[in-house]
């Protein structure tokens, strides 16, 4: 993913009027991504968060073995789990 994509991804769920908007993380040291959900209030500081800490290819800076790998949103948890695969 890259990090307009993952702009694009914010700024559609404002759209959409969706609660949550969600990132799924995958390190090296995981079996398994993470999925980070985070209310849509949150999404501004959430985004400029992520447009700090991560490079162009979503990787974050401080340990590139870290990489957010889809942003999805929803209204519900079920929605969100149902949009990254889980």
């Amino acid at each position: 993913m890259l990090l307009t994509e993952l702009e694009y991804a914010f700024k559609k769920a404002a759209i959409q009027g969706h609660k949550f908007v969600a990132v799924e993380v995958v390190s090296l040291e995981l079996p398994k991504g993470e999925t980070i959900i985070n209310p849509i209030s949150a999404m501004q500081t959430k985004l400029d968060y992520y447009k700090g800490a991560y490079d162009e290819n979503c990787r974050l800076k401080s340990a590139p073995g870290i990489a957010i790998t889809k942003a999805v949103s929803g209204n519900d948890y079920n929605a969100i789990q149902a949009a990254v695969g889980k």
